[in-house]
């Protein structure tokens, strides 16, 4: 198909979903950075401390390891608001050497990103075009059970 008008249909059609779930991703990222803050300066040293830094550093992995997942998933299916969210968890948790390879990629586009910035849109894209490979794998075998 053409790039810009599947674009521009698929930006139109899922841009109030992806709005609502934008939001309540920074909202909750924003809230998970705030507690580890709180945590790491304001809370007294000791066992309980330490104990809920690493529950906060857990809670922000199994974030991270959600949202990579939530918007390719918006645009893939058409599912509501709930079932995108509860599917990225299950999909970034069901497979999670694949998610952690996604999380390594992103990771390393915004490292080169920082060190080349001036082709930050390259950067960006060719990291994207390398994760999607493994986003349709997830998705097709999702689809392969569903059909079975």
């Amino acid at each position: 198909g053409y790039v810009w008008k599947t674009f521009r249909e698929g930006f139109k059609k899922n841009f109030g979903q992806a709005t609502i779930l934008w939001i309540g991703a920074v909202l909750v990222g924003a809230f998970l950075v705030f507690d580890l803050w709180c945590c790491q300066f304001l809370a007294p040293l000791g066992a309980v401390r330490f104990f809920a830094f690493f529950l906060l550093i857990g809670a922000i992995f199994v974030y991270l390891l959600t949202i990579i997942y939530l918007f390719p998933l918006l645009a893939f299916f058409h599912v509501d608001t709930r079932k995108v969210i509860r599917d990225s968890f299950v999909m970034s948790v069901g497979n999670l050497h694949v998610s952690i390879t996604i999380l390594v990629i992103y990771g390393i586009t915004a490292v080169v990103t920082y060190f080349f910035p001036m082709l930050f849109m390259f950067w960006f894209a060719l990291g994207s075009y390398v994760a999607s490979f493994f986003y349709r794998f997830i998705f097709y075998k999702y689809i392969k059970d569903d059909e079975e």
